[in-house]
């Protein structure tokens, strides 16, 4: 469920830029760090299942 996280951020993001709400362009700003983190944590699962699976 990693994916929702970049594309909530993106729309909101968006959103809030075509339509001048300061509101929705705040949200963002915080979740793009969330979104990274859950992709790295993802990225690292990824590499560690590959490692163990040599």
């Amino acid at each position: 469920m990693v994916f929702p996280l970049g594309m909530y951020t993106e729309s909101s993001l968006r959103l809030g830029t075509v339509t001048d709400l300061t509101v929705l362009t705040a949200i963002p700003e915080l979740f793009v760090y969330v979104a990274l983190v859950a992709w790295v944590g993802v990225s690292v699962g990824l590499v560690r299942r590959l490692v163990d699976a040599m």
